[in-house]
């Protein structure tokens, strides 16, 4: 079953045991959330520009929210 993402996924998520993992967001496609082995997370969008799927990082859990987040995305997305 896939969640949203909430403040209390986000707190609550443990760092990997051995490669990173992600966490995608059923709001926006492509938003997404990749925690690392030190227990960092790091804002990801996956989208298509001309043509070629890109991965754009968007910023750095908890310096940016999980709003704010979205909203750059969000952003991002308007103006490609």
């Amino acid at each position: 079953m896939r969640k949203t993402l909430t403040q209390i996924t986000l707190d609550h998520l443990p760092p990997c045991l051995g490669k990173r993992y992600e966490m995608r967001d059923t709001m926006l496609p492509g938003f997404m959330l990749r925690v690392s082995k030190s227990g960092g997370k790091v804002w990801y969008l996956v989208t298509r520009v001309h043509g070629r799927i890109r991965r754009i990082k968007i910023g750095t859990y908890p310096i940016l929210s999980l709003v704010d987040a979205r909203e750059k995305s969000r952003s991002i997305l308007r103006d490609k």
